[in-house]
């Protein structure tokens, strides 16, 4: 983001609440509408990547690359076969069975390193989804929940609409916008005089509670991920660049019914997404860092000084900068021999990757999805709180409709 897209947020005259990605999304947006009056009639994109210690060119249309779904061929060996000896019968025993326990859920396999299988158009169950699907428009934020449901913040009220029932009221009152942040059960947001709210789906009729600590709202950041809480308040320099400036972190177990704490204020840092339950500092002089809640700060394997985490799906980790939208980036894991390029880092959740203004790709699958040139797509949050934000129009006429992404049908290649 350059100085002009930050000043334009710091110069909000009512103070601007930014979760752990607006600062990212901000610029995004005016990026790829910028991009997008000139890229379109182009019918194909050779991108320029730089990876970890490489630069990368990729052809996406003329790269072919073993389906990711082929079953490999077994290995044929020279040695003659043995005679079939009979085994003792085996009693099954909870240790031997191949079944899971009930109500554990098994963990799905590593995600292959990816290979784009096709590209299609978006598939009628989803056009059927988007139809359906709650729309937000301006000052307004819409987060799913894992009991079901959205979250819609205002800025007058936070309200649960719930599927079948009549809404329920989580807050009435003067309301930060932006400042709705969740992870499917924990919904945290900023309330007028400074205060964080914090409500638990799990227990509903129970009143948002107050989680105290003296905060400061001018720029801010705040994000929940596995339960725990970061809020972190950036001092605006003299010179408009953050990146001069202080930022404040502050944390709380609410997995544990914790309040607000001062975790520690860094130089010259803006804060990053909240990864795993961590805080990530990000700075010009230093690589990405986490920042655990008791102060402990750890390097992060694969961040460089241009670039952090901006999302992680089980080992996957997407790389870019927390701080240029639609910057080039790329996929990571302990899995694979090598990195693979994202054109233009958009976000990411679950297996899928948004890496142009409207295409998203299954890295699991290797299916991408095009959606249209007058739509936007955006990938955020996680677990239950993950979502697919599909945006139309510009400015006061600009809408938003979100799905959930556990109700989004897996595309098939035609």
């Amino acid at each position: 983001m350059d100085t002009h897209d930050l000043k334009n947020l710091f110069d909000s005259p009512s103070g601007t609440a930014l979760d752990a990605t607006t600062v990212l999304q901000h610029a995004e947006r005016s990026r790829r509408r910028r991009v997008r009056v000139t890229a379109l009639g182009i019918a194909a994109v050779t991108t320029m990547v730089v990876g970890v210690g490489a630069l990368v060119v990729v052809d996406r249309v003329s790269r072919p690359g073993p389906d990711v779904l082929a079953t490999p061929v077994p290995t044929v060996s020279a040695e003659p076969t043995p005679e079939p000896t009979e085994a003792p019968p085996v009693t099954p025993t909870a240790e031997s069975t191949s079944a899971p326990a009930p109500g554990v859920v098994e963990p799905e396999p590593p995600v292959a390193y990816p290979q784009v299988r096709c590209e299609i158009g978006v598939p009628e169950s989803w056009r059927q989804l988007l139809e359906a699907a709650p729309e937000s428009k301006r000052n307004q934020e819409l987060l799913p929940l894992e009991r079901g449901g959205f979250v819609r913040l205002t800025t007058s009220q936070v309200v649960w609409e719930r599927p079948g029932e009549e809404p329920l009221t989580i807050h009435e009152g003067a309301i930060r916008y932006p400042s709705l942040a969740g992870d499917g059960r924990f919904v945290a947001f900023g309330v007028g005089g400074g205060g964080i709210l914090v409500w638990d789906a799990a227990s509903p009729e129970q009143a948002a509670r107050d989680i105290g600590g003296e905060v400061t709202w001018d720029v801010a950041s705040l994000d929940i991920s596995e339960g725990q809480l970061w809020f972190a308040a950036i001092e605006e320099p003299e010179d408009h660049d953050p990146l001069n400036g202080h930022t404040t972190f502050h944390h709380a177990d609410l997995t544990a019914g914790g309040a607000l704490t001062r975790v520690g204020r860094f130089e010259n840092t803006l804060p990053g997404p909240v990864i795993g339950g961590m805080a990530q500092l990000t700075s010009r002089s230093e690589a990405a860092r986490f920042l655990s809640p008791d102060g402990t700060i750890t390097p992060i394997e694969t961040a460089t000084q241009e670039a952090g985490v901006i999302a992680r799906t089980g080992d996957v980790r997407l790389l870019g900068s927390t701080r240029e939208g639609f910057a080039p980036g790329w996929l990571w894991s302990p899995h694979w021999d090598s990195t693979f390029p994202i054109s233009g880092v958009s976000g990411m959740a679950g297996d899928l990757v948004a890496e142009s203004p409207n295409l998203l790709i299954n890295i699991r699958t290797g299916v991408s999805v095009r959606f249209g040139d007058d739509e936007m797509v955006r990938l955020s949050g996680e677990g239950g709180a993950a979502r697919l934000d599909v945006e139309e129009g510009f400015g006061d006429g600009a809408r938003s409709r979100t799905i959930a992404l556990r109700d989004l049908p897996a595309a098939q290649c035609s």
